[in-house]
């Protein structure tokens, strides 16, 4: 029986919000990409800081170093609570409250030349600032509201004239105060007396700047950061990070208003030090006293999203499992472009497409690169789960199994090696003289006369860390004794498509059940339904694990018979024809 989630809110889950949510980022120049993690990061996000607000405002504080989507975090959250919630939401940039050119012009006569350069604390109007949010937060007078808040010209270094001022008629429900030292602390004195850049050694070699900022912080600006009920943080994974992304800033600055505008890589390297010693301190104090934490990877995706609390808001989200060999792939020659449709169209609803074979993992490697497929793959019948490196696992799940780190992936052993197997089978081959030939025992000229696979993929399929796959040359009697002790021994023979598999005590449900509980700890506020397809009886344990089962035409025409309660669907034709079938009468299903 397809799960499902004890309370939910269905416009979320309906492909014409998911479609309005595309339009939204296509006419605000935001990455399309980032609909992707509308279900599990955008959405719960939004529904927690919904659940927040009860009858009156609430100031939500925003961290993130420079160039991590504070602003771009913030726009969604608007556009998503006013159009899931029907909230109003309103955005105040602490870059918006800097203090004018002339002003800290006076403050670099006065107490360090340091403090001409906007951005640190002590650079800000936070009595301006606690007004305006106290303003927004406690309106006296609802129903005739009006208040202007500043914007800083950034361009010409100073803050724009009042005409300018962006005017807010409506008391806000939600407060976003983001800004990259929003929530910053003050550290102990003597933590300072050490330059941590050549900007405070050679600027600021009496510790007389960074000195102020650190007073600032403790003592001024509390009152602006006391004003918020609940942090949110967006973590980058390092300074160095914050330094390219920072750069990439003045990049697009200049594509969009010239040459002339923003600063050289050399004057970002520059400026980015007046920032460096609150922004480390940050990266490594601040998760904890945050309420929420977006994790964010090299290229500023969310990798994973901690909130406070499980929400009973939760939505349904699909995984679909594959096999390869005689379901996405034709059986004889490896075609796969019958599929492609059905492919292309779970891509676009943002289903993980997760094969799930008797390939290597240099086999099903070369053929994500060739799909574009970024999902985690299991390989070898469920021995090895690879989980692409920036893909966080939970520590809870890394306890009982063994991970390596192979070629940009997380490879994650649920089995056993193939050392030990290969072992396993001479000791029983010289005990019993059971006649069976091993992959280990062909060469790759031989592995593709068996499988029809052209020499370098048949080379792929004999690079295997778990498996021995093997044909079997005796009589039906030796092979019931040879199951017997390989199971004996503590290992699992399966047959597939064309060959036996001898492998730990593992099958193709053993991946799925792991990656489940992957998926539900990095996005916990999601039900994950899943789908899978295949042909072979080694896919019997992946077909009965799933919500959905497609059961494609074997190579002699015939359906596997599940004995499970879930739902089977028997496509027609074989092959990948059979699964652009089975695939396209899942999505029916999931979408009605």
């Amino acid at each position: 029986m397809i799960k499902q989630p004890t309370c939910m809110d269905t416009k979320i889950q309906s492909e014409l919000f998911a479609q309005k949510f595309t339009q939204f980022l296509r006419k605000a120049h935001y990455p399309e990409s980032l609909s992707k993690q509308l279900h599990t990061v955008y959405y719960p996000l939004a529904s927690y800081c919904n659940q927040l607000h009860q009858n009156k405002p609430i100031v939500i504080g925003v961290n993130g170093t420079q160039g991590s989507g504070k602003s771009t975090l913030c726009h969604l959250l608007t556009w998503l609570l006013a159009h899931a919630f029907y909230k109003k939401s309103v955005v105040v940039s602490i870059d918006d409250l800097y203090l004018t050119k002339n002003e800290r012009q006076q403050l670099a006569e006065t107490v360090h030349p340091l403090l001409a350069t906007r951005g640190v604390p002590g650079t800000h109007d936070v009595e301006l600032g606690v007004s305006l949010i106290s303003q927004l937060k406690q309106a006296k007078y609802p129903a005739d509201f009006s208040l202007q808040l500043p914007i800083f010209d950034k361009a010409v270094d100073d803050r724009a004239s009042e005409s300018e001022w962006q005017t807010i008629t409506e008391q806000p429900d939600i407060i976003f105060l983001e800004g990259w030292c929003v929530n910053s602390q003050a550290v102990e004195a003597d933590l300072l007396d050490k330059p941590v850049n050549p900007l405070e050694k050679e600027q600021d070699p009496h510790a007389i700047w960074r000195g102020w900022v650190n007073r600032q912080l403790r003592c001024v600006y509390p009152a602006l950061f006391d004003l918020i009920d609940v942090n949110i943080m967006l973590k980058a994974p390092s300074f160095d990070q914050v330094v390219n992304w920072r750069i990439k800033q003045e990049h697009r600055l200049k594509a969009i208003k010239g040459l002339d505008a923003g600063m050289s890589d050399a004057q970002v390297a520059t400026f980015i030090q007046h920032y460096q010693r609150i922004t480390e301190d940050n990266l490594a104090r601040l998760p904890a006293l945050s309420d929420a934490v977006l994790e964010l990877d090299a290229q500023q995706k969310v990798t994973h999203i901690e909130l406070p609390h499980k929400q009973n808001d939760k939505f349904t989200h699909w995984l679909m499992f594959s096999d390869l060999d005689g379901s996405f792939l034709d059986h004889h020659d490896y075609n796969y472009q019958a599929a492609m449709p059905a492919y292309n169209e779970l891509q676009r609803l943002n289903i993980p497409v997760i094969f799930n074979t008797s390939k290597t993992f240099a086999e099903v490697q070369a053929f994500n690169i060739e799909l574009e497929n970024n999902a985690p793959f299991v390989i070898e019948n469920g021995s090895l789960v690879c989980v692409p490196k920036e893909f966080k696992i939970p520590e809870h799940l890394k306890k009982d199994v063994q991970i390596n780190l192979y070629d940009d992936y997380q490879m994650v052993n649920l089995g056993e090696s193939v050392e030990a197997i290969t072992q396993l089978l001479q000791k029983l081959k010289r005990k019993y003289h059971f006649k069976f030939t091993g992959f280990s025992e062909l060469t790759a000229e031989e592995v593709a006369q068996a499988t029809d696979l052209p020499l370098y993929k048949a080379k792929m399929a004999k690079q295997r860390f778990a498996s021995e796959p093997l044909t079997w040359q005796d009589s039906e009697e030796k092979l019931q004794r040879f199951k017997h002790e390989i199971s004996d021994a503590g290992f699992t023979l399966l047959k597939g498509g064309r060959f036996y598999h001898v492998l730990g005590q593992v099958n193709k449900a053993s991946g799925i059940q792991w990656l489940q509980k992957v998926y539900q700890a990095k996005n916990p506020y999601v039900v994950w339904n899943t789908f899978s397809a295949g042909d072979s009886p080694n896919d019997f344990a992946m077909l009965s694990e799933t919500d959905i089962a497609i059961c494609i035409r074997d190579a002699n025409g015939e359906h596997l018979e599940l004995t499970s309660s879930n739902l089977q669907i028997n496509p027609l034709s074989q092959g990948s024809t059979g699964w652009f079938e089975g695939v396209t009468q899942a999505i029916n299903i999931i979408l009605s």
